[in-house]
């Protein structure tokens, strides 16, 4: 760094496999006195660094290294020759910065011709400015994509290759323990969802809300995903909300599911005991006699996100939720 006006050094970076043979790992050489500058992943071992003079007039140069341990699971990807190569569905990874230069490339390709879906997040909360999201066609221009939210890429050819560029954001400071979560690869675009009660259970006909849902203890979920080529999404994370109490109260419990490899999955949610803020008198002929009911019960809701897909769950801008009756008591009073 910082060589005279009369000083050009080349510096190349030498590993020694223990037994005096040396390999060479990266070379810089900047015409002029510019600086010299390596990135390397290394192992364990000896390393030496060969400083090679094209000319001096003996003034003193300065050189340095920094070393960081906080390499994520995907380098060395900092071309896209190298690009981590992401299997046939939506993918969830994780990675980091190792250094303010540090590029990490990810590959995808539509093998149908399925729609794409890309969005990179802070694992910590605010941090997702940290990192400029980049994508590109097979040879085309890289184009910024915002974070935080998904960016869907459509009409594409079987086969079409799909990269991703990590870099960090030359306007925020670099911290190598930051670690971002990067979705890439197959759109959610349908599915089909079922949440129900119990099998034997006597509905309430009529209240205010309507109790689209109704439920004594035994909530049962289930869930299908599928790509826009209406292929199976295995490993594509569903999530119900669930609001149990009275008056959709802004308390809730989230219950995540993933997909099996037939992109699809059920659950079963024990809902427990309550005591009922609301109670309504019906009749029921279900069973060919006619019986009049108490029930007691708390008006909830519910709803399915799915993961990469904002339009393949339950639930959206227009109706948000779908009510639910959690039924605590029911008696025969006439």
């Amino acid at each position: 760094m910082g060589q005279s006006a009369n000083t050009d050094f080349a510096l190349t970076l030498l590993k020694d496999d223990g037994v005096n043979n040396l390999s060479v790992i990266a070379v810089s050489d900047v015409i002029g006195n510019g600086d010299e500058f390596i990135t390397a992943l290394t192992e364990p071992g000896n390393y030496y660094w060969y400083m090679e003079p094209y000319a001096t007039d003996g003034t003193p140069i300065n050189f340095g290294v920094v070393v960081n341990t906080q390499i994520d699971a995907h380098e060395l990807n900092d071309v896209p020759a190298l690009a981590t190569v992401l299997p046939d569905k939506l993918n969830a990874l994780y990675g980091n910065s190792d250094s303010t230069d540090d590029l990490d490339h990810y590959l995808f390709t539509s093998v149908r011709g399925q729609d794409v879906v890309i969005m990179l997040e802070g694992v910590s909360s605010g941090t997702s400015g940290q990192w400029i999201t980049e994508i590109s066609g097979n040879g085309t221009a890289w184009q910024a994509v915002q974070n935080d939210g998904y960016t869907s890429i459509g009409n594409l050819q079987q086969n079409q290759p799909i990269y991703v560029r990590v870099r960090p954001n030359p306007t925020a400071t670099w911290n190598a323990a930051a670690q971002y979560r990067l979705y890439f690869g197959s759109k959610a675009a349908a599915g089909t969802h079922s949440v129900s009660g119990e099998s034997n259970l006597v509905r309430i006909p009529y209240s205010t809300p309507y109790l689209t849902t109704q439920v004594y203890r035994q909530m049962t979920w289930g869930a299908s995903v599928q790509d826009s080529k209406g292929s199976p999404l295995p490993g594509v994370e569903a999530t119900l909300t669930l609001w149990p109490n009275n008056n959709f109260s802004s308390e809730y419990v989230a219950h995540q599911m993933e997909m099996n490899n037939g992109g699809a999955g059920f659950k079963t949610i024990n809902l427990g005991d309550c005591s009922g803020d609301n109670n309504t008198l019906f009749t029921n002929s279900a069973s060919g006699q006619s019986y009049q009911y108490r029930a007691y019960f708390n008006i909830g809701a519910w709803r399915i996100d799915v993961l990469g897909g904002p339009d393949a769950g339950v639930g959206g801008p227009n109706s948000p939720t779908v009510t639910l009756g959690h039924i605590c008591s029911m008696n025969i009073v006439h």
